[in-house]
């Protein structure tokens, strides 16, 4: 047993693996190349898996991991393998460290005085980096994902604009717009009048109160004019985000945007503040009947919803929701505990005991159930 304040030994992030490799082009260079294995990767050795490679892999590495642990508990994504490139060190040389981002990732001059290197990188990532993940674990090279922030977003832009087939899916965070970076328009203009098709979609995002916001729309105007087969880019400005404040929202956006499907919860959510429970059911209905391959439409997310308007006190617009649950589960007993719930808010005793009776013949361990029902059952009795 430690004693308070003792000093204890530091903790490993589980299920991550650290490799070196020396770059091909770059003399004297070596990267630390961070691997997280998904929970199933083990126990599923048949099972392939997209990739995320993550540039400044030195200071975000254990957010990533985290942001992805967080989607995978709430079911809004697949299981990702993550390879993350960095130095050791998140110090530059200036201050005693040894990463060199700001050569890396400069995809040309910005005139900061030194030549970038950001082309040798490229060819590093793509002819070394990549090739050494996938021949080393079980990827899906269809499914190769690239994340960036700050800098490491403008060398994403450059790797899209210049590899359109290396990534399948790039996740943008406030990349650096500005007179010194204005190269990358050129590019963008070059790209979008191609004729090639491009199998890539970019999401691209920043924080309201940035520095770039006044150049951001001029990105993606040219991106909006683009009629490339197979290319798509979203972008999105979070309402009072600054530059510290978008990496992580970006990710978790991004990653929803590349992997996951549409949140029906979230667009029902939406079209109830706007127009009520007769909006929200109709956009369900269209969504279904339209789009059904676009939306997730998993039980969880009406569930959400009908316990969202319970809590509000919006009771019978709650039972509608968790009816239409009913509707699309009916072999689910949380669906049945959820409604009769909804229903014994709203008093409607005799429909509360219904539900919750299913939802016993469908899970007899359900305890809340039980619990609930003989509470119904002793207000039903004569006094």
């Amino acid at each position: 047993m430690s004693t308070p304040g003792a000093s204890l030994s530091e903790v490993a992030l589980p299920n991550t693996r650290l490799h070196r490799i020396s770059a091909q082009d770059i003399p004297g260079q070596t990267y630390e190349i961070r691997i997280w294995l998904p929970p199933s990767y083990t126990e599923s050795p048949n099972k392939t898996y997209p990739t995320l490679y993550v540039l400044d892999g030195d200071l975000c590495f254990g957010m990533v991991v985290d942001v992805v642990r967080y989607l995978l508990r709430g079911e809004y994504i697949p299981e990702v393998l993550i390879a993350a490139v960095g130095y050791g060190s998140d110090r530059l040389p200036e201050n005693g460290g040894w990463n060199m981002r700001s050569l890396d990732l400069a995809p040309f001059e910005m005139g900061q005085g030194t030549k970038p290197r950001g082309e040798d990188f490229r060819l590093f990532l793509e002819g070394q980096l990549v090739p050494f993940v996938e021949s080393t674990y079980r990827t899906d090279p269809a499914l190769r994902m690239l994340y960036g922030f700050s800098l490491g977003a403008l060398f994403g832009l450059y790797e899209i604009l210049q590899s359109p087939r290396m990534f399948a899916r790039a996740i943008l965070v406030s990349p650096p717009l500005n007179p010194s970076t204005s190269e990358v328009f050129a590019l963008a203009e070059r790209f979008v009048s191609s004729e090639a098709g491009c199998p890539a979609a970019v999401y691209l995002c920043g924080g309201e109160l940035e520095p770039i916001l006044p150049w951001f729309p001029r990105l993606t105007a040219i991106f909006e004019r683009a009629a490339i087969p197979g290319f798509h880019c979203q972008w999105e400005i979070f309402p009072h985000g600054v530059h510290s404040t978008a990496p992580a929202e970006g990710l978790a956006k991004g990653l929803r945007f590349a992997l996951g499907k549409k949140s029906i919860y979230e667009a029902m959510s939406c079209a109830y503040k706007e127009g009520g429970i007769a909006l929200a059911t109709r956009v369900y209905h269209d969504a279904k009947a339209q789009s059904a391959v676009e939306y997730d439409f998993s039980e969880s997310e009406l569930n959400s919803l009908g316990y969202l308007l319970l809590y509000q006190d919006h009771v019978r617009d709650a039972v509608e929701v968790l009816q239409l649950n009913v509707l699309a589960y009916p072999q689910a007993w949380n669906t049945y505990d959820s409604l009769g719930e909804a229903h014994m808010a709203a008093g409607n005793t005799a429909l509360a005991i219904e539900n919750y009776q299913k939802s016993l013949e469908l899970n007899p361990k359900n305890e809340f159930g039980a619990a609930q029902l003989q509470k119904l059952r002793t207000m039903q009795e004569p006094r």
